[in-house]
């Protein structure tokens, strides 16, 4: 996959929200393999995202049960098209676009 390197962060589908909509979150490639796949330590939102961890990404403290910040994803596979997110598939991150200058920063540089 061009430009997938160790380092390089990426958008990962972590599961299906209630409202049936993909939950990305950032991840950060530890290891890229030949055939397109890699390594990816992915960072949850806490708490918000226990319903799309697995059992053993939880713990129990308190009576309360935790979830990890980071979880490890391995063999992650693209996203068929980078424009639509995929559950347990990994995509680029969409270009963000500048704003437009205002009068005044265009006259104060």
């Amino acid at each position: 996959m061009d430009g997938l390197t160790a380092g390089r962060i990426v958008l990962f589908g972590l599961g299906v929200d209630p409202a049936g909509r993909i939950a990305e979150r950032p991840a950060i490639v530890v290891r890229v393999w030949d055939n397109g796949g890699c390594n990816l330590q992915v960072f949850t939102d806490g708490n918000n995202d226990d319903a799309f961890l697995r059992p053993d990404e939880t713990s129990a403290r308190d009576d309360r049960r935790r979830a990890r910040s980071v979880v490890w994803r391995t063999s992650v596979q693209p996203v068929d098209r980078y424009d639509v997110a995929q559950v347990d598939r990994w995509r680029w991150p969409p270009r963000a676009v500048a704003a437009p200058r205002t009068a005044d920063e265009a006259r104060h540089g």
